[in-house]
């Protein structure tokens, strides 16, 4: 019984797991998203789609979330040295707050 519980602790705590060191590249900066982003969706092809200008609630009385806008941009994996490009959204009124969160994506067999 006693050492029923130790393995199951040492296998919750995962004291023998490998952990592969995985490093994917240089990190840098996407011209145009200085505001960052929400969510980012990838597809097949290596165009990211970017959601950008999610408020929480409650902090609408901070300064840096003051002049977020809401946006979607795309970024094309294949050139990285080029700046994201601003999908254009077509709102049903001026009045209403664009605050993209989340996205998603489906693509066919075709692509």
């Amino acid at each position: 019984l006693v050492i029923n519980h130790v393995v199951k602790i040492v296998t919750v705590l995962g004291i023998f797991r490998h952990v592969y060191n995985y490093v994917p590249g240089t990190c840098h900066l996407v011209p145009g998203v200085e505001q960052g982003s929400e969510d980012i969706e990838l597809t097949s092809s290596g165009l990211a789609f970017i959601s950008s200008g999610l408020v929480p609630s409650g902090w609408t009385l901070d300064p840096s979330f003051q002049s977020a806008k809401g946006r979607i941009f795309t970024f094309d994996f294949q050139h990285p040295s080029r700046a994201v490009t601003e999908v254009s959204v077509i709102r049903a009124s001026q009045k209403e707050v664009f605050m993209p969160h989340g996205l998603s994506s489906y693509e066919d067999d075709t692509g």
